[in-house]
């Protein structure tokens, strides 16, 4: 049967393409959550380095209000401005990272599968003849 060969082709190619977007997804997901604790673990403490430049530099400008209230204020920017700039930075080098690692991992049953085939190819044309 002739016409049953590219079904079957198709079939497994596109079994192929599901397992492999599932493997991608699977490493991304596990990846960028690492991903994330570490970036939060690392900005925190970058953060809290940094704090008290920031406080200083910024108390010296908020210096005619109120101390606590400028305080407060300073604590609170100083934090939030550091934390967005150093998490988007950090997970966006994770994302990239996490990208080229998945997909090489992607791609290292997608080598076996193909010397695989070419092996079983290999048998069935040395059966026929």
């Amino acid at each position: 049967h002739r016409g049953c060969h590219v079904p079957l082709t198709c079939v497994s190619v596109f079994c192929w393409v599901l397992v492999a977007c599932r493997v991608i997804s699977v490493c991304l997901s596990v990846c960028l959550s690492v991903c994330l604790s570490v970036c939060l673990s690392v900005c925190l403490s970058v953060c809290l380095s940094v704090l008290s430049v920031c406080l200083s530099v910024c108390l010296s400008v908020c210096l005619s209000v109120c101390l606590s209230v400028c305080l407060s204020v300073c604590l609170s920017v100083c934090l939030s401005v550091c934390l967005s700039v150093c998490l988007s930075v950090c997970l966006s080098v994770c994302l990239s990272v996490c990208l080229s690692v998945c997909l090489t991992v992607h791609d290292i049953p997608s080598q076996l599968h193909t010397s695989l085939r070419a092996h079983t190819n290999f048998r069935v044309k040395t059966k026929i003849y």
